[in-house]
C-alpha cells in the first residue's frame, strides 16, 4: 500500500504545500504577518492584526493568520501557524535535521493520519522565517485553520481529535493534535526541508 511513497512527487500530502507555496508567498500582506508573529511569540514583538489565536496546549500555541486559494481545486483554505510555546526552532541555513525532529515528527504524524485516513487538516509545512541574521532562522508548522476562520466551533474529543461543529449541529471529526507519533506509516519528512516544500519568509 505504501510502496509509492518511495516516490516524492507521487506522494499527494507533501505535493499539497508544494502547490500553496506560491499562493502564500504573493500575499505580501500575509507574509509581513507570519513574521510578525515569529517577532512577537520569541522577540518580544508588539501584538499583530489581522491575526488571532485559535488554540493552545502544553506545548503549543497556534494562529490564524488568512486564508489561500488551492490552484488543484479552486478551494479555499484558511491557514493557521503552529509554534512552540516556550522556545523557537532555530536552523542555519544548512539545516541540521536533528533540530528539527520535533517538526518532522508532527508533520510524519499528519501525514501519517492522511496515509491512515484519519482526517487531518488538508496539509502541513514547515515555515521558516529569518529575522537580522541571515544565517539564523526561526522555523513553525504552517497547516490549515479547520475552524475556517473562526467561522466552526471546534471541540477537543480525546488527545489528538477534535470535531467541527457546523451551525446545523452536523459534526466532522479531524486528528489534529500529534501526541503519539508510532501508529502511523513512517514517510521521510526531511523532504519538506526541501526548497520545493519549504516556505522561507
Amino acid at each position: 500500500m505504501y510502496e509509492a511513497l518511495k516516490n516524492v512527487e507521487a506522494r499527494e500530502y507533501p505535493s499539497r504545500i508544494a502547490r500553496l507555496k506560491p499562493e502564500i508567498l504573493k500575499q505580501e500582506n500575509l507574509v509581513d504577518r507570519i513574521k510578525r508573529l515569529f517577532h512577537y511569540k520569541y522577540n518580544d514583538g508588539p501584538a499583530v492584526n489581522g491575526s488571532r489565536s485559535i488554540g493552545a496546549g502544553s506545548n503549543h500555541v497556534v494562529y490564524g493568520i488568512g486564508a489561500v486559494k488551492d490552484p488543484k481545486n479552486e478551494r479555499d483554505f484558511f491557514l493557521a501557524l503552529r509554534l512552540l510555546r516556550s522556545y523557537p526552532i532555530v536552523t542555519s541555513l544548512k539545516p541540521n535535521p536533528e533540530h528539527l525532529s520535533e517538526l518532522f515528527d508532527e508533520i510524519r504524524a499528519y501525514e501519517g493520519a492522511f496515509l491512515a485516513e484519519r482526517n487531518p487538516p488538508y496539509f502541513a509545512g514547515i515555515i521558516r522565517v529569518s529575522f537580522d541574521n541571515k544565517n539564523l532562522q526561526y522555523c513553525g508548522i504552517i497547516t490549515e485553520d479547520i475552524s475556517c476562520g473562526g467561522s466552526f466551533l471546534i471541540e477537543e474529543r480525546g488527545r489528538e481529535d477534535v470535531v467541527r461543529i457546523k451551525p446545523d449541529g452536523a459534526e466532522e471529526r479531524f486528528y489534529l493534535d500529534p501526541t503519539s507519533f508510532g501508529s502511523f506509516p513512517s514517510v521521510d519528512t526531511t523532504i519538506y526541508m526541501q526548497k520545493k516544500y519549504r516556505i522561507d519568509v
